[in-house]
C-alpha cells in the first residue's frame, strides 16, 4: 500500500488533549457563553459571531463547525 492511514478526528482532538495538554472542556466552556446560548436556543440554526474573524456555525441547536479566517 501507497497511501497514508487516515486519521480521524477523534484521534486527533484525542492527540491534543492527552499529547498536546490543550483543555477541550475549556475550549467548549470559551465557545458555550451565555449569550451564544441564548442565541442558540433563540434561533435554533444560525451564524454567530466570536471575534477574532471567526463564526460558529449553527444548525438545530448543535454547532457543527467555526468558519472564518
Amino acid at each position: 500500500m501507497s497511501s497514508a492511514p487516515i486519521v480521524t478526528e477523534h484521534a486527533l482532538l484525542r492527540y491534543l488533549e492527552r499529547a498536546k495538554g490543550i483543555d477541550l472542556e475549556n475550549l467548549r466552556r470559551e465557545i458555550l457563553t451565555e449569550k451564544n446560548i441564548e442565541t442558540i436556543n433563540l434561533l435554533q440554526s444560525c451564524k454567530i459571531p466570536i471575534g477574532e474573524g471567526l463564526s460558529m456555525i449553527v444548525r438545530n441547536r448543535t454547532i457543527v463547525s467555526i468558519a472564518g479566517k
